[in-house]
């Protein structure tokens, strides 16, 4: 339907968008916190640090997906209820389960990625996120990893 597509289109842009936030607000704070304590110490370089971050984006990512796509379901109802949206398609006579489709559709994607991020690429990127906290930043050798 027209209006499912326009729920699930408005819904999927605010997850993106909320998403989006959490993780800039997220690295912007842990950049500022690590460089001061931790990257400074050992004197990183920029390429360590750039690693360093793309290989925890992953835990990051599986850590606020559930938060992000809670807040921006509160921001998509908000919207829609603001506007008078939601009403206007009960009156259609939509009732409010199938309204709330697409909402489930896209909270069942989400859980999805998650698993799958976190069943399948979670395990190597922490693996490489904590050989380069270990060897590259703090100069450790590679057997002590283990």
């Amino acid at each position: 339907m027209i209006l499912w597509s326009y729920f699930f289109r408005t819904y999927l842009k605010n997850l993106f968008s909320v998403t989006a936030f959490i993780l800039t607000l997220y690295y912007l704070i842990s950049y500022m916190e690590r460089n001061v304590r931790y990257f400074s110490k050992y004197k990183a370089s920029f390429k360590v640090i750039f690693e360093f971050f793309f290989f925890e984006f992953p835990y990051v990512f599986c850590q606020v997906l559930p938060f992000s796509v809670l807040i921006s379901g509160i921001i998509t109802m908000f919207i829609f209820g603001r506007n008078g949206e939601i009403s206007a398609t009960q009156a259609a006579g939509m009732s409010i389960w199938k309204i709330s489709i697409p909402f489930f559709t896209v909270g069942f994607l989400a859980t999805s990625l998650s698993f799958s991020v976190g069943e399948f690429l979670l395990p190597s990127s922490m693996r490489e996120y904590k050989r380069i906290s270990r060897v590259k930043i703090e100069g450790r050798s590679l057997a002590e990893l283990f």
